[in-house]
């Protein structure tokens, strides 16, 4: 049983993610006029680095992403909301902002520190079960975070 649940366990936590740069051909064109600019990168941390990230604005999947990857995405001005979440996860990671025309904002997928492995590896399933149900009644509950990159090339910060 313990075998099964291991091999069921690495499935999970390895799926594909795309590396690289999803639309790098956007960085050499202007921002369409009432547009911003998002752009989401993976870190290189160890934690979960088999796992793809999955990336959503405005509720529309944009990308899977592997350790140190990027994705781009021009979106209308005003309200958006970036959300990530692990495709074997029940929790995800939401963040909302306002943008601006012609900026580009920057955004960092990290592992969740807030997110404990333990439940699953101390009790398995009924573990992982009650992890689960606790994912669906709290916010900001993935294996994933994503947070403005405060950086000097960053044109506008949320």
């Amino acid at each position: 049983m313990k075998r099964i649940i291991l091999m069921a366990s690495t499935l999970m936590l390895s799926a594909c993610g795309t590396s690289g740069v999803t639309n790098a051909e956007l960085l050499n064109q202007e921002i369409p006029k009432n547009y911003s600019r998002i752009i989401v990168t993976r870190d290189n941390s160890l934690r979960y680095m088999a796992g793809g990230a999955d990336v959503s604005l405005n509720g529309e999947k944009i990308a899977s992403l592997a350790t140190k990857a990027s994705v781009i995405k021009d979106t209308p001005s005003g309200k958006n909301t970036l959300m990530v979440r692990a495709p074997a996860d029940f929790g995800d990671y939401s963040i909302s902002f306002e943008t601006k025309p012609h900026k580009t904002y920057r955004f960092v997928v990290s592992p969740n520190e807030n997110k404990s492995l333990l439940p699953g590896m101390l009790f398995g399933a009924i573990g992982e079960t009650v992890q689960s149900i606790n994912a669906h009644t709290s916010n900001n509950s993935g294996y994933f975070q994503i947070e403005p990159e405060t950086n000097k090339d960053q044109t506008e910060t949320p």
